[in-house]
């Protein structure tokens, strides 16, 4: 089967690189970087609080086999989560990383791997969210966008795939 684990680690290193530059918010100019990417949820006993932050999980996958060709589709649950004094600030903040997102992951299809394709990126609900799980201290507000992410592997079932290309 593919290797999951080599993808994901290629997508967290892209999104470790997006970054907004000098947004216009109220007047005021906003220039933001990722500050962490957990691989999967933070455990329960930690508090997010370096954001930006990209948070992952991973609610579903398939996999197709057929005699030669192994096919498999994972969905990523990707989250960005964003903190501001202001919640209506840390909501445009997040949306203001958007098209940072759309264009890392457009550019980056194929993340340097052999048969893995990222196919779409897409909600299921809320596209801009409240992330209370993360804050566990009292008056802090986590916001951010609820996305996710569909990825494809497709490849031989003798080279299964997630290594690079020579």
């Amino acid at each position: 089967m593919s290797d999951i684990r080599a993808a994901l680690a290629q997508l967290y290193r892209r999104e470790a690189e997006i970054a907004i530059t000098d947004v216009d918010i109220r007047g005021q100019n906003y220039t933001r970087a990722i500050e962490k990417v957990w691989p999967l949820m933070p455990p329960s006993r930690v508090v997010v609080t370096d954001t930006p932050c990209f948070v992952h999980l991973l609610p579903d996958s398939q996999a197709n086999i057929g005699s030669a060709m192994v096919s498999s589709d994972f969905v990523v649950n990707v989250q960005l989560v964003v903190e501001d004094a202001d919640a209506d600030i840390a909501c445009e903040i997040a949306l203001a990383f958007y098209p940072q997102i759309v264009e890392k992951l457009k550019l980056e299809r194929k993340l340097g791997l052999s048969g893995w394709m990222l196919r779409a990126l897409r909600t299921e609900g809320d596209f801009l969210r409240l992330f209370e799980e993360y804050s566990q201290t009292a008056g802090r507000t986590l916001v951010g966008l609820d996305l996710y992410l569909d990825m494809n592997f497709t490849g031989s079932s003798n080279n299964a795939g997630g290594t690079p290309p020579p």
